[in-house]
Order: C-alpha cells, then structure tokens, then sequence
C-alpha cells in the first residue's frame, strides 16, 4: 500500500523556491532559445561600393562581407548581421580631385569597423514583406535579438498562417534580401591624408623651384642694371670732358675784349648801387601793416590746417568704406558656406527614438547692448550712451541624455565673435546653461537657465579717432526663463521633422554700472521676452529682446544730458542645426551589454568646452558677492581599468582653463576706502582621481575622488574708491590698494570631486557630470582665499 507523504511548512516553502527557480529558468532561457532556433540559413553578402570618378574621389573597387540570418524575436522577423571587418578588398587605384593616381600597398586600408546595411526583404523570392536600414552596421554580433539587428515586420501581418513552430521557421527559410549598393564610392580619410602630403610635398617643390629661377632672374637683372650703370657713368665722363675742353678754348678767345669793357662795368656799377639805397628806403613798413600781414599768414594757415583735417576725414572715410566692403565679402563668403545645403539629411541625423542626442549649431546673429563712451565734445569731457551693435559667428552645442518629442533636458555650450558695421566695435562672448521641456505630443513647458561672460569694446578709430580713447567692458550675466513651447509636424525634402515654437519671459541679471551706483557690487534683474522657431535638423530662428538693461562701460566724465542709466538690450539670430541621435540597436541592447562595454572598456576622453563658476570662501573684511566664471576650454583625460568585477579604475589627464574671482573688500564703515578686485587666472590643470563605477544595471553612473595639481598666472583688474572718487587701477601702481591687495599663489594642489554618467553612442560614449573642486591650502598668504569651483562636465570617448 502506498502511503503519501504529507508536506509540512518547511516542505511547502522550498517547493515554492524551486517552482519560481524554474519558472525564472523558463524564462530566462526558453525564449532566447526558441528564436535561436527559429531562424534561417547564415547568409553571406558582399556589399560592393561603386568606382570613384572625375567627380567623386573614392577607389576604382571595392567590397566588404556582411554575414546574416532572418530569426523570429518573440513574433517579430528581424534581419540579425555582422560585419565581417577583415573582408574589406580594395583596388590599388584611387580617384583623388579628379585625376586617378596608385596607392601603395602600405597605404591600403586593412580593415572596417563599419558601414551602411540596408535593404528589402523578400518572401519567396518576390513578395516585398519589409525594408531596413542601418548607417553604422558594426563587427558585434551580439546574443541574437538582443544583439545587432533591425525589425522587419510581425508575423501577424505577414504570414498570418504560420502559427506554429515548424510553419514560421519555413517562412524565415523562404526570405531572402535585396540589399542596397552603396550611394557612393568608398571615401579613405588615410590614402587620401597620403595624397595630401604627396601633393603638398609636389607643391613645396615647385614653390623652392620657382624661388631658385626668380632669384636668378634678381641676379641677372642686378648685374644687366649694374652694366647699365657703368655704361652711363663712362658717357657722362667724356661728356664732362669735352665740355672742359669747350670751355678753355672760349677763355683764350675772350681775353682781348674783356679790357675794354672794364671802364663801362665801373659806371654801371656806382648806377646800381645808387639804385639800390633807394629801394632799401622805399621798403620800411609800418607796425599796422605787419600786423595785418601776421593775421593774413594766420589765416592761411588755418585755411591749410582745415583742408588737411578735411583730407583726414576724408581718407577714414575710404578706409571705413574698404573695411566694411571687405568684411561684407568675406561674411558672404562664410555664410554661403554655412548655410548651403541647409534642408540636406545627413546619415545617422535623423531621429529614430527617445535617446541621447547632440545638436550643433553654427551661423550668424546680431546682437546690441547698451554700453557707456567717454568722449571729449569740444574739449570738455562727457560720458554719452552707445549702442554697442555687432554682427556675430557663434558656434554652440547642445547635448541631450535623453531627447524626445514631449520630453527633453540638455546641457549646452556656446561660444560667439563679432565686429561692428564700421570695425569699431568688437564682442566676444562665451557660455552655457540647462535647460529642459515636459509635456503632451502637442504642448509642453519649457525651462531654461544660461551663463554667460561677455567682453565688448568700442574704438572709434576711424571716424571719430580723436574725440575719446578705446572703451572696453566685460561683466557676467545670468538668465533664466520659461514659457510655452508647441510641436507640429512638417516634411521638408520628403522628410519628416518637428516644428517647435517657443515663447519664453525671461528675467536677466547682470552687475550694476560700478561708478553710478550706490552699491557697485550689487546685481539688479532685467525682465524681457524671447521667441523661438526650430525646424529640427535643419535650422533655428531667435529673437530676444530684454527692457531696462543695466548700461554697462567705464565711466569716467560727467554725463551728458541724454545719458541714462538703462536701454533695451536685442540678440537676433539665425543658425544652421545639425543633430545626431543614437543607433536604436545599441540604446536597446541589454543590461550585460552595456555593462561589459562601459566597465572592461579603457577609453581616451576629449572634453568638450565647459563652464562652470567660482565661489570664493573668504575671511577678515573680504567677501565675495558675485559668483566668477570659470571655463575649461580644452581638456584630455585617459581612464584606466583596475579591477573588472569591483568598477574601480583610475582617471588621469590635463586641463587648459580660465577661471575669474571676484573679490571685494569693504572698509567704509571707517570711511578709509572700498576696494573691488577682479583677478583672472589661466593655466594648466593635471588631474588624478579614483574612478568607481556602480555594478550592474547602475554602471553607467561612476563617482571620482582624487587631486589636480594646478599651474598658472593671474592677470589682475582693481577698482578702488577713495573720499567718494574713482580710481581705476591695473597693475601694481598704486601703493595704497598695492598695500591691501594679497599675494596669490602661482600654483597649488586641490582636491576633486565628481559624480557623472555614461551614456553609450553608436561609436563611442559620452560622459557627462559634475565636478567640484577646492584648494587644499589657500590661495593667498595675506587672507583666507579659497574658491569653490563647480564645473559641468561633458566629453566624448575617442
């Protein structure tokens, strides 16, 4: 008889922890092997490039393998690839600028890490079930659906009756593919670098070759002049010689008559003499007619003094004119290379779902802001208003963690330069901000905070040259905004973008002119408006326009009568964008994946430019009202991995930057002096630091510790106020602020902080956090001076 055994509660709970142990199996491992073994044959296919020609440079031939299979991803066909890299076969022979020239086999390329794979997909050799396309297929094959490849099309829709096993493996044994030839011939950035330095080598020859023959010529046309010379020194020399000859024989002729003729000469003589004493006494003038002739001379030379200021005028006049036809020429030059091809579509821009993505835009603008000018009017000295108006190239960057249609945040970057319509004035500005927008397909909210350091100066060297000197201003200014933001459709060249509108209030702050008022530190905020269109992709369209502006400039003279303290401040633009997203196949891959890929990975880093500011912690009568700019400009850094399995490495490398501090001392409770320092340091910055990256799903977010060394030279600014008066001072030349102004160190070590992200590209990662750093000792022997600085980080593995 057979007895059951009955399950108490232990027993009850290691069944349970079995059966979720096997369901988890289940799951984990019968799907991937049930599209392992739905799919078909491996196929091989060789893409073949087209020949290069007059027109396009590129190679005679060439061809690369792709290896692929259909498979069933839990009801999706997908077509699974790899390159294969080492199959890449190229011809010995290149178009290059229109002439077919041999490439040494030591110059052939090897190898290719990838290429655009697109295609048709066929069922049973005609019927068209589904398209794809992939700009960057690479040489990792992955773990089948997880790995490289692009969806087709649902069974449902395609081969509604293969509803079982055995009918869909046939169905993917029946596909075949058609798969596209490239656009173009296949372009290689190193034979053709090969071909530039043959070609330059060729030029640098026939240059020293040209050099030599017109030397030659120098030599031979020096010694033909030098016979020339010597030609004619020798007729000069006969001529001279006749001529003496000429001379002795009329002197021997005209002795005998030259005796009669003395008794004459005396008469003649006392007769001129007579005639002379009377003009001597004819001649006397009077006091009133010399004076009238002192005022005729002053006139005239008044008269010449005029036309010659008139001829000055005149000539700045024609140099304005050839200045601002010259700068009209080469603006137009510039811009009808940047803004060519504006509606084009480039590979690898067009977006394909939410993810990471950079914006690049570039192209002119206008901006205006009020600034102050000293100018002497009639020998009296008066400061007036300008509006420093100029025409500006900018360059900015957007970089986007994650970008999509309703929802977005981004870091961004820019820098712009730019002149006046006469050259007079001359702008410069640099910097960054976040913003972010969240909302429905339709509307969204969007929001904004930008940094900027901006430096302008004003010299009107050519029409006004002499009625004042070179006005020059920088200062820094904060804006934040938000507003609505609406989303359409359009199609531009037959392809789809997104439209964007915006309309943001923004609030400006920037410091207070610093001899007007009150308080020359405080700040004060501007409101104003800003609208936007963006045709994504292609191009961006801005209007800012900013009420109550505080007036910026030095301020030396009394003011005029229209002189004011505030104006209205406008930037207008229009730029060029160009976006980049991420490869679907890589953002989608898995956890592992990305794991392996972002740990086991010892990469090269080029860091973008970046901004941040200073805080200065200080002591005694110092403070630090306003926060100064700081700026890495261009940075390089190098991770190593130390241990695998527990993410820690070590990240080293070097930093070219600019930091600004702003520094104030106040002592007018004792009415002895205010004293306001600005101090600009540049140099070098050698980073170290202790990498440790979180494990698993959370490994693309890492935490640094570690030391920078840092070198450089201050180049320092003061404005000191003295019984109500102002003195400008830059250098040590003044002995009173020389005597409360601290010594600051050349260079000094700083402990560094930093926390960050990892965001894996279609070629590369991109990293992006926050770092903080501070002086373990401070800056100056004279007071406690030690900046905070907190700086966005953003760079691109190499």
């Amino acid at each position: 008889m057979m007895r059951k055994k009955l399950l108490n509660f232990s027993d009850i709970n290691i069944a349970a922890v079995c059966v979720c142990l096997c369901l988890s199996l289940c799951i984990t491992f019968a799907l991937p092997s049930e599209s392992k073994a739905q799919r078909s044959d491996t196929f091989t296919e060789r893409i073949t490039w087209p020949s290069g020609d007059r027109n396009n440079n590129g190679f005679t031939s060439a061809s690369i393998e792709m290896f692929y299979q259909f498979g069933n991803c839990y009801g999706n066909i997908r077509i699974l690839y790899q390159l294969d890299s080492n199959s890449l076969t190229t011809s010995n022979t290149y178009w290059f600028n229109g002439e077919e020239r041999t490439v040494p086999a030591e110059n052939l390329p090897e190898s290719r890490s990838s290429i655009r794979f697109s295609g048709q997909v066929l069922a049973g050799g005609s019927q068209r079930i589904g398209d794809f396309s992939d700009d960057y297929a690479g040489t990792f094959g992955g773990a089948g659906c997880l790995g490289q490849n692009s969806p087709i099309a649902d069974f449902s829709d395609v081969a509604p009756n293969a509803d079982t096993e055995e009918k869909r493996e046939q169905f993917l044994r029946s596909l075949t593919l058609n798969a596209d030839r490239p656009d173009g011939p296949l372009v290689h950035r190193d034979v053709e670098a090969y071909f530039n330095r043959i070609d330059g080598e060729e030029r640098r020859r026939e240059q020293q070759e040209q050099r030599e023959r017109a030397q030659a010529e120098r030599e031979a046309e020096r010694e033909r002049q030098r016979e020339e010379r010597e030609r004619a020194e020798a007729e000069r020399e006969a001529e001279r010689e006749r001529e003496r000859e000429e001379r002795e024989r009329r002197g021997s002729a005209g002795v005998g008559a030259g005796a009669g003729a003395g008794a004459a000469g005396a008469t003649a003589s006392g007769d001129t003499s007579s005639r002379s004493d009377s003009d001597d006494e004819s001649s006397a003038a009077s006091p009133e007619e010399t004076s009238d002739a002192f005022d005729s001379a002053r006139a005239a030379a008044s008269v010449a003094e005029a036309q010659a200021e008139a001829d000055r005028q005149q000539a700045r006049a024609r140099q304005s004119a050839e200045f601002t036809a010259a700068a009209i020429f080469v603006h137009y030059f510039i811009g009808k290379h940047l803004y060519s091809n504006i509606g084009k579509e480039y590979p690898g821009t067009g977006f394909v779902t939410p993810g990471p993505a950079i914006f690049v835009n570039f192209g002119y603008g206008l901006s205006s802001i009020p600034t102050f000018y000293n100018r002497n009017i009639n020998g009296t000295e008066r400061t007036t208003n300008h509006p420093s108006t100029t025409f500006d190239l900018g360059l900015m960057f957007e970089l986007y963690p994650y970008f999509s249609r309703n929802m977005a945040y981004k870091a961004e970057f820019n820098v712009h330069v730019g002149h006046g319509l006469l050259i007079q004035d001359f702008s410069a500005s640099v910097g960054g901000g976040l913003h972010g927008y969240l909302g429905d397909e339709l509307f969204q909210l969007y929001g904004m905070f930008d940094l900027k350091y901006l430096a302008r100066s004003y010299d009107p060297w050519l029409i006004d040259g002499e009625s004042g000197g070179i006005d020059e201003v920088s200062f820094t200014q904060y804006t934040i905004g938000l507003g609505p933001q609406f989303t359409w459709d359009g199609r531009i060249n037959r392809k789809n973008v997104y439209n964007r509108f915006r309309l943001l209030g923004t609030i400006t702050r920037t410091p207070n002119q610093q001899a007007v008022a009150s308080y020359p530190v405080t700040l004060r905020w501007a409101p104003g408006i800003m609208l936007e269109y963006d045709s994504r992709n292609h191009y961006r369209v801005y209007a800012k326009i900013i009420s109550n502006y505080q007036r910026q400039g030095q301020v030396n003279h009394s003011f005029t009568d229209n002189a004011s303290i505030s104006d209205v401040a406008a930037f207008v633009g229009f730029k060029r964008r160009i976006s980049t997203h991420v490869n679907v196949a890589t953002y989608h891959r898995s956890s592992r994946f990305m794991y392996n890929r972002l740990r086991n990975y010892d990469q090269s880093v080029i860091h973008l430019p970046q901004v941040g500011f200073n805080m200065l912690g200080l002591s005694r009568n110092y403070h630090s009202s306003l926060p100064g700019l700081s700026l890495k400009f261009l940075g390089y850094s190098r991770h190593r991995t130390l241990n695998e399995r527990l993410g820690f490495g070590v990240v080293y490398g070097a930093e070219i930057f600019v930091n600004r501090y702003n520094l104030d001392e106040n002592r007018t409770s004792s009415n002895e002096f205010r004293h306001y320092q600005r101090t600009t340091r540049y140099g070098l910055n050698i980073p170290v630091t202790l990498r440790y990256s979180l494990p698993r799903e959370f490994n693309r977010y890492f935490v640094d510790l570690g030391f920078s060394g840092s070198v450089g030279v201050y180049d320092e600014h003061w404005r000191a106020t003295y019984d109500n008066r102002i003195n400008r001072l830059r250098g040590r030349t003044f002995s009173d602020v020389d005597s409360i102004t601290p010594e600051l160190n050349r260079a000094f070590l700083n402990y560094r902080v930093g926390i960050g992200a990892v965001v894996p590209l279609s070629s590369r990662n991109m990293y992006a956090g926050f770092v903080f750093e501070r002086p373990i000792q401070s800056i100056s022997d004279d007071a406690r001076i030690i900046p905070n600085t907190f700086l966005l980080s953003v760079g691109l593995s190499l």
